[in-house]
């Protein structure tokens, strides 16, 4: 719903509006490098959340928090890419 998704988007937009500011700075203002620098922060977040889960006989590779899925990494990931 509407009312569930918007908070959503606002968290994930700001949080990478907070990530740019920090790495602006160190990439002396060029903004091919801060987005590159970014991007990879993203990567590293995503790749360190990634696991494997059992779904009966089937493995299903995931992000995962605390031994199940993480479906709030999951709509990160899903705000991220729609942009």
């Amino acid at each position: 719903t509407p009312e569930k998704i918007h908070p959503k988007v606002d968290s994930v937009l700001d949080e990478f509006l907070k990530i740019w500011n920090e790495k602006m700075p160190t990439c002396e203002n060029d903004y091919s490098r801060t987005r590159r620098e970014v991007k990879a922060y993203w990567v590293s977040l995503f790749v360190g959340s990634l696991g494997v889960i059992t779904n009966g006989d089937w493995k299903k590779v995931t992000f995962v928090r605390d031994g199940a899925e993480d479906e709030d990494m999951l709509r990160t990931v899903s705000v991220l890419k729609s942009f």
